[in-house]
């Protein structure tokens, strides 16, 4: 189950929080900055 603080503050903010995930996959995906190697996802 959802944590119930969690929730107010992401119906509060979906549409900034969307946005921003929408940002970083495009820049991602048109060449964008890398993620560092220290964070470990190049393991994956």
């Amino acid at each position: 189950m959802p944590d119930p603080v969690l929730d107010p503050a992401l119906v509060r903010n979906k549409t900034k929080i969307l946005k921003i995930i929408g940002h970083t996959a495009v820049s991602d995906l048109f060449g964008g900055n890398q993620i560092h190697e220290s964070l470990g996802y190049n393991e994956i």
